[in-house]
């Protein structure tokens, strides 16, 4: 049973990557679905981003594409207005794979390297990290009186 999906997936994958139209079409499709499905997170600036600290380094990144995280973790660097170096490591061991198991000690992706702090950051530490160093906030604790009384 197992060699017959394979064969018709590869037939499946070759047929999709030798016709450019659907494979553009699908790209866009399920891009925007995505997309659509997140309430289009990462398509703006937040409006206090300017005020916060910007980072003198570029952030480095490594991530792969499918994971649901590591988009999170793009929309969040979208909206804080970061620079970064993204580093694709898919499932195989690959250059930058390998570099992010030095880096971390681990194969935990995605893995963020800043070199402004001098932190390596682990998986679901990456977002209140980012927020936390680079948000509108940074540092400062926001606190709004919503009644009072005398």
């Amino acid at each position: 049973m197992l060699p017959i999906v394979r064969v018709i997936f590869a037939r499946w994958y070759g047929f999709y990557y030798a016709v450019p139209f659907l494979r553009e079409t699908m790209d866009r499709i399920s891009s925007s679905l995505a997309s659509k499905l997140r309430f289009n997170f990462g398509d703006r600036i937040h409006k206090d981003v300017l005020a916060a600290y910007r980072p003198r380094f570029l952030l480095r990144l490594y991530e792969f594409e499918n994971s649901d995280v590591c988009r999170q973790i793009r929309e969040v660097m979208s909206v804080l207005d970061l620079d970064y170096i993204c580093y694709p490591c898919p499932r195989e061991q690959g250059r930058w794979r390998c570099e992010a198991q030095q880096k971390g000690g681990k194969c935990d992706l995605p893995l963020l390297v800043d070199p402004n702090t001098d932190s390596i950051v682990h998986t679901s530490d990456i977002i209140p990290y980012l927020w936390e160093t680079y948000g509108p906030l940074c540092g400062e604790l926001d606190v709004t009186v919503v009644e009072a009384k005398t």
